[in-house]
């Protein structure tokens, strides 16, 4: 699914952008997350768009 590439790819997007380790930990999270809705590798990678969408749902849930 890509789930562990999309986690990493998410921390280290969020660590350079120099946000703190819990919030750049809940991103990745989200990526991971996200990855896991898709099939395959490739077309399962969320765009930045999409996890902040799901990010803001879930606070709101």
């Amino acid at each position: 699914t890509g789930a562990g590439d999309a986690f990493r790819a998410g921390l280290a997007v969020s660590l350079a952008e120099g946000k703190g380790i819990d919030q750049s930990v809940r991103f990745a999270n989200a990526c991971g997350a996200l990855a896991c809705t898709v099939l395959g590798a490739e077309p399962s990678m969320p765009r930045r768009d999409r996890v902040e969408r799901f990010l803001r749902e879930q606070e709101a849930a």
